[in-house]
């Protein structure tokens, strides 16, 4: 049976190096950024306490919104606005703040030219569409032979890649980006690991993989793409207590899974260890 578990993984961690506990006086470019760092880690930090739905990207919209007085007109301002505009599903507000910006040769070339990679990848994601997956995939595998030390780059590659079936190669590119610095969350690295992993059959590495997550986020079961990855992982290791309190989680939390062949066949298969113990 193959899960093929697809999750829209370029979440907040992996958008933006995430980030403001207070009032923080940001005059220039690079304070500003580092406000923003802070301002989103505090933000996640909050949304996972409380389990939030929304992942805080309302909350972190509004924050950042607010230290317009500060940094609007840095330049880092607008491509982090347009970032979170984009995981709040405002496309159209994102594209806006990017194309008011100059292209080319300026300061935060670099993330100004990433922005714009995931407004694509997001509305690739929205759209379905072959020919532009298959363009994007294309300029993220010139990207990143280009920059193979750019941790971003190679998660928002790794990201696309499993996305669009690609596991072997997703794991490759998220490899490498686990390899840069450790300046964001990566939570969403170890959870697109896992879902690639449990693609592939490979349940021992998953496990692994759902370990790492887990100790980044406990509200991982809020996920529905990572607690069916979990439950996977669970009954083919063959934790059957595990495996039914995820059915229990699944079933409370998240019934619109209920229906899926894929949970009802591990249901099946968890039933099946059960009664041979």
């Amino acid at each position: 049976m193959s899960l093929k578990l697809r999750a829209r993984a370029g979440v907040l961690a992996a958008v933006a190096g995430l980030c403001l506990a207070g009032a923080v006086r940001a005059e220039t470019p690079q304070a500003c950024d580092r406000a923003y760092q802070q301002l989103s880690a505090e933000i996640v930090a909050q949304a996972r306490a409380a389990r939030a739905a929304d992942n805080g990207y309302p909350a972190l919209l509004k924050r950042w919104q607010a230290e317009g007085a500060r940094c609007k007109g840095s330049g880092i301002y607008e491509i982090r606005l347009a970032q979170v505009q984009m995981l709040n599903g405002d496309h159209a507000g994102a594209r806006a703040q990017l194309d008011a910006l100059p292209e080319g040769g300026k300061a935060y070339a670099r993330e100004q030219r990433l922005a714009r990679l995931w407004l694509t990848y997001w509305q690739t994601d929205a759209d379905k569409e072959p020919a532009r997956w298959a363009e994007l995939l294309r300029t993220l595998a010139s990207l990143t032979r280009q920059n193979p030390d750019d941790a971003e780059a190679q998660a928002l590659h790794g990201f696309a890649l499993l996305a669009s079936g690609e596991d072997r190669l997703a794991i490759q590119a998220l490899q490498a980006a686990l390899r840069g610095p450790a300046s964001s969350d990566r939570y969403d690295h170890y959870k697109a690991l896992m879902l690639a992993h449990v693609n592939l059959g490979d349940f021992a590495q998953a496990e692994t993989m759902l370990e790492q997550a887990y100790e980044l986020n406990p509200a991982l079961t809020s996920d529905p793409a990572a607690v069916m990855a979990a439950l996977a992982i669970s009954v083919k290791q063959g934790n059957t207590r595990l495996a039914g309190n995820l059915i229990v989680i699944i079933k409370a939390r998240h019934p619109q899974l209920r229906q899926l062949p894929a949970f009802q066949a591990l249901v099946a298969e968890q039933e099946a260890s059960e009664k041979k113990r």
